[in-house]
C-alpha cells in the first residue's frame, strides 16, 4: 500500500490508524447524543456510579449500544475477509 505523499504504509500503520479511529469515534459516541455529555460525567458513571440521569444514560443505553455496533462491524469484517477467501489482495 502507498500512502497520499507517496510513502509505504505497513499494515502495523494502518492497523493502528484504524484502532485509533475506532477509540476516537467510540469517545465521542458516548459524549454526544440526544443528551450531549462531558467526559467529567462519562467517566464519573464508570467509577463513580451514583444511578443518576447521566449515569444510567452511559451505562445503560450508549455503552451497550457502542459494544453491539463494534460487534457488527467486526463481524462484517471478518466476514468480508472470509468472503475474500482469506487473501487480503483480493479484498476490495
Amino acid at each position: 500500500m502507498v500512502g497520499a505523499a507517496g510513502v509505504p504504509l505497513t499494515r502495523l500503520s494502518v492497523l493502528v490508524a484504524g484502532l485509533a479511529a475506532l477509540a476516537l469515534s467510540s469517545l465521542l459516541a458516548l459524549q454526544f447524543g440526544a443528551v450531549d455529555l462531558s467526559w467529567r460525567a462519562i467517566l464519573d458513571a464508570y467509577f463513580h456510579y451514583t444511578a443518576s440521569r447521566s449515569d444510567v444514560i452511559v451505562r445503560d443505553l450508549r455503552a451497550p449500544g457502542l459494544l453491539t455496533a463494534a460487534e457488527v462491524g467486526a463481524a462484517l469484517a471478518v466476514g468480508r475477509h472470509l468472503d475474500a477467501g482469506g487473501n487480503p489482495k483480493s479484498a476490495g
